[in-house]
Formats: C-alpha cells, sequence, structure tokens
C-alpha cells in the first residue's frame, strides 16, 4: 500500500520518507473517527502504517479501527509533511520510530555473557565495575553488539557530568569541608536515634535530587554521610545505601526527573499534583529504606 501512493507523496531521493510515532490528543477531532473518515493522506499527506494501544499493536484492517485518544499512531512520508504535524493541536508527543534490526542469533550468548558476569561479581572474584565492563567488552568481540550501537548507548552527558561533579566531592574531602558539615550536623544530632538520622540523610537527599540529578547528588553527599556515620556510630554501607535511594526519590516537582516534565503537559497536571503523590510516596519509602538499611546493616 505504501509504495501504491509513493507518486502522490512526491518522495524522491533528497527526501527519503521516514516513520514517526504521535499520540493522539484527548480533546482531539479524529477521537472515534476511522482512517475513512479521518483520511490522513489528504489533511497531512502521510499514511498510517500502524496503531497502538495499551496492550498492544492493533491487527486487522486499519481502516476500520475506530481512534481513542491516546492511540499511538505511526506514519509514512515525507519529512517536510510532518510539519503539518508539528502544528496540530490533535497530537502530542511527535517522535520519530526509530527501528533497529535485532540479531536474536546471540540472544542465548549475550544472555551466558551477562549471566557470567553477574556470579563472578557476586562471588567476588572480579570487582564489579571489571566484571562488567569485560561482559561488555565481550558483547562487542562477539559481535552480539556492534561497535557503533555500543559507543551510541553510552550516555556522554552523565560521563561529564559524574567527570566533573567526582573531583567536586574528592574536594569537599580533601579540603576539610565535608568534615567540618558533618561535624555540625553531628553536634546538632547528638542523642538523635539511628533512624532519625538516616530519615534526615535520606530527606536531604530527596529534596536536593529536585534541582540536581541524582548522579550529582549522590557524588556531593556521599562523604557527608560516611563521615556522618563515624561520628553517630552508624553503618557506612547503611548511611550511603540510604543517601543513594533518596537521591532517585524525585517524586516531588515536575523539575525532579525528565519523566515528570514528559507527563506534565499531556497530563494536563500541576506543580501541586505532584506533591499530592509525591509527598506521600517520599515519606513512605524515607521510612521504609531507613528501617531496612539499618536492618541489614546493624
Amino acid at each position: 500500500p505504501v509504495k501504491k501512493y509513493q507518486s502522490y507523496l512526491d518522495v524522491d531521493h533528497d527526501n527519503t520518507p521516514v516513520l514517526l510515532q504521535a499520540v493522539l490528543a484527548p480533546n482531539s477531532r479524529w477521537v472515534g473517527q476511522n482512517l475513512r473518515a479521518t483520511d490522513f493522506l489528504r489533511h497531512y499527506r502521510l499514511i498510517v502504517v500502524g496503531v497502538w494501544r495499551k496492550n498492544g499493536w492493533l491487527k486487522g484492517k486499519l481502516s476500520s479501527i475506530r481512534f481513542r485518544s491516546n492511540d499511538l499512531l505511526v506514519f509514512w512520508g515525507r519529512s517536510d509533511n510532518f510539519e503539518s504535524l508539528l502544528n496540530s493541536k490533535d497530537f502530542v508527543l511527535l517522535t520519530p520510530l526509530k527501528t533497529n534490526k535485532k540479531n536474536r542469533s546471540k540472544a542465548l550468548l549475550a544472555t551466558l555473557i551477562m549471566g557470567l558476569s553477574i556470579v563472578v561479581a557476586s562471588m567476588g572474584i572480579l570487582e564489579t565495575h571489571v566484571a562488567f565492563l569485560t561482559a561488555a567488552i565481550s558483547m562487542v568481540l562477539t559481535k552480539c553488539i556492534s561497535l557503533e550501537r555500543a559507543y551510541q548507548a553510552i550516555e556522554t552527558k552523565i560521563v561529564v557530568l559524574i567527570a566533573g561533579v567526582i573531583p567536586l566531592g574528592i574536594a569537599m574531602e580533601k579540603t576539610g569541608i565535608a568534615e567540618l558539615v558533618a561535624t555540625q550536623i553531628s553536634m546538632a544530632m547528638s542523642g538523635w536515634e539511628p533512624l532519625g538520622v538516616m530519615l534526615m540523610l535520606f530527606s536531604v537527599a530527596a529534596i536536593l535530587t529536585q534541582v540536581l540529578s541524582d548522579a550529582a547528588t549522590t557524588v556531593l553527599l556521599s562523604p557527608i554521610a560516611l563521615l556522618l556515620s563515624v561520628h553517630l556510630q552508624i553503618s557506612p554501607v547503611a548511611a550511603v545505601i540510604c543517601t543513594t535511594v533518596g537521591a532517585v526519590a524525585s517524586f516531588l516537582t515536575p523539575i525532579g526527573h525528565h519523566g515528570n516534565l514528559l507527563i506534565l503537559s499531556p497530563g494536563k497536571y500541576k506543580f501541586a499534583d505532584f506533591l499530592k503523590i509525591g509527598l506521600p510516596l517520599t515519606i513512605f519509602i524515607a521510612i521504609a529504606t531507613s528501617y531496612l538499611c539499618l536492618r541489614i546493616w546493624p
């Protein structure tokens, strides 16, 4: 069917047809309509080649499917024609559909390499980072994944962020800032129960992670948590684990995590909605994490 409309779409060698996925907005005029009534080819000069609903891709005749809000439609056509979709209020979350050919013949080998790396790391034969780095190199050498795909999977922004924040954390420790902060906090918290100390560490991390990334929050607070645990005679492992979990508890604000921002507009949420759900959830996780950390690492 796509080849049938190539001349109508005016596809040439300079503008290769591409795939794009778009979510049907709740107030879209196309909700309740089918392909015969909508005629996307006439309106947008694009062809619908797939529809995804909550339970998966819809099968059968696409022309007879009545659209619902939040359906994901896959369009095929020239990139120039997608501008009409960008300006339309009928669709949200327009993103290119990236498809990669999967080499399933290497699936068993990849599973074995991954499983072996976990066993080696858990038994202490190799350090965790060495075991998993060796596994990643083995995946490339055995052609489970190409070198190009491996490079694409690396989050360079995270690597640069951690590379910049780790020296900051070391500087805080070397210059005595972490010691000074930990001493002042331990003096203010002298006599506190261990559970109260763990809740405080979790809370500080959970608040900072709303404006910093989880990696940056962990690196900045870990030296302080370690020194504070020594002063207050709490397990250093428990203190760091509690701080780390608090650093990923980014439920309080829409800016705490990019996933929150992703659903903010389509879901028509307000800033207060995140507090209504995020605050009770954060309190529950804080209590559970603090309690379990003290029980596992007393």
